[in-house]
């Protein structure tokens, strides 16, 4: 087991070529009064009862917004998970899958989604500190893994999916000069049209 633990880390922490999301500082609960936009490399940050390493940014009464797009290693059901003190809203693909704009002490939610691998989904996470102690940690459980680990930034990138994922394309009475293949999931039929880049 020890074996194939390290093979799975390797795996999900060795491609992609991400760097991070794009994180919006705000000196405020409401998203007003940026004071500092920058490049966060995962989202896992226990602030005590201080604040972010940002100049001018109080200790309470902050928000921070992280956006971009989260590429899937594999294809499959994604679980994602949010551990926020206060409050936190999470997109994936543009869908609102966690919404708990509340205070809270540090208090982890979830919300499955189906991704296929390769693919960009657009993503973003708001946070808000109220008072108190404050805390924001994005994670995920792949398909076939056993536990949660934050999301590493190789998988994140802080521009927004070019696509929300596959394109169906489909033809009524067309005749074929290409050729055919099923090598990829989301076809209907026998397979789908491949050279639409040749000459004809």
């Amino acid at each position: 087991s020890i074996k194939k633990t390290s093979v799975r880390t390797a795996f999900l922490n060795g491609t992609g070529d991400g760097r991070g999301l794009k994180a919006e500082y705000f000196d405020n609960s409401n998203f007003t009064g940026l004071l500092s936009t920058r490049i966060d490399r995962e989202i896992n940050n226990n602030y005590g009862t201080g604040a972010p390493n940002v100049s001018g940014m109080g200790a309470d009464d902050f928000s921070i917004r992280w956006s971009g797009s989260v590429q899937a290693p594999v294809t499959g059901t994604y679980v994602f998970e949010t551990t926020t003190d206060d409050g936190v809203r999470l997109w994936i693909n543009n869908n609102l899958v966690i919404d708990k704009w509340i205070g809270q002490a540090a208090t982890a939610y979830t919300a499955s989604v189906a991704l296929q691998a390769g693919q960009k989904y657009n993503i973003r996470m708001d946070y808000y500190e109220g008072s108190g102690g404050a805390s924001a940690r994005l994670r995920w459980l792949t398909p076939g893994a056993s536990q949660q680990v934050v999301i590493p930034s190789i998988y994140l990138f802080d521009g927004g999916a070019t696509s929300s994922g596959p394109v169906t394309y489909e033809a009524e009475n067309a005749t074929r000069n290409v050729g055919v293949n099923n090598d990829h999931a989301g076809y209907s039929g026998s397979g789908f049209a491949q050279g639409f880049w040749n000459t004809g």
